[in-house]
């Protein structure tokens, strides 16, 4: 990090450099005034802290993928589990919650297993099969309500627990535990997403907008990733009055 002193401002160059190969994981400028400095060291470390949890656990998944599955350990599982999810369908989902299923082998005491297995659920009921509508919605609320009954403070498992409360039409209850999600843990930048966009549905659009565009600013880097959620966020609160691109989103986000 270096200091430099602009015509009473202060820029500050931050380069995040990964020991193993030198590798830039990331690099930014930022400027500000005196009297807004220490404002601006906070909003660096959160910054800092969500790029280097997702370079983290991509170094973990990395490596997990060549290890054969005896030696997986529990978060390994649970990293693969939650990769999975991400690329969406129903096998992708079953392959996921197998993941789950082997780290709650290993420890049958790990929420986040558990809040997995609820989001596989949660991708069949809310998008997926039809077919199984109830089968799949019994089981993404009690999968939540189960990692909760073992960690009441699993700020992503409360999350999801409103999410599932949203779904089933008990708005109060769901803002209840999207609000709870906030304040263990308002910095954690995927999950701002997640919550603004349930905030959408409550008809909190303004709300919903606020967190996204914090979400951004917290983790740059994945910003692309947030657009698709951006997008309908924007579009529920009104807020998209002319033609409207996502290089022009992205750029925002970026800063």
């Amino acid at each position: 990090m270096a200091i430099s002193d602009l015509h009473q401002s202060f820029r500050i160059a931050i380069q995040l450099i990964r020991n193993e190969d030198g590798k830039v994981v990331f690099a930014h400028v930022y400027t500000a005034p005196p009297e807004e400095l220490f404002d601006l060291q906070n909003d660096i470390t959160l910054q800092l802290v969500n790029v280097l949890q997702q370079s983290i656990d991509t170094d973990i998944l990395i490596n997990s993928y060549q290890k054969p599955k005896p030696e997986l350990q529990v978060y390994e599982l649970y990293l693969m589990g939650m990769e999975a999810l991400k690329k969406g369908g129903v096998e992708h989902d079953l392959n996921a919650r197998q993941f789950f299923d082997q780290a709650i082998e290993i420890n049958p005491h790990y929420a986040p297993a558990y809040t997995g297995i609820s989001l596989s659920y949660f991708n069949e009921w809310s998008c997926q099969l039809w077919s199984r509508w109830d089968v799949s919605r019994k089981g993404a609320h009690e999968y939540a309500l189960k990692a909760l009954s073992l960690d009441d403070n699993d700020y992503i498992a409360l999350a999801v627990a409103g999410r599932t409360y949203l779904f089933s039409g008990q708005y109060e209850i769901a803002e209840h535990f999207l609000r709870k999600s906030l304040q263990v843990n308002p910095n954690d930048a995927w999950n701002l997403v997640q919550i603004g966009f349930s905030m959408m549905y409550l008809e909190l659009g303004d709300e919903g907008v606020r967190l996204y565009e914090t979400a951004c600013q917290l983790n740059p880097l994945y910003a692309d990733r947030y657009l698709k959620y951006g997008a309908n966020i924007y579009f529920e609160a009104g807020y998209i009055q002319k033609p409207w691109t996502w290089q022009d989103e992205l750029t925002k986000c970026m800063g």
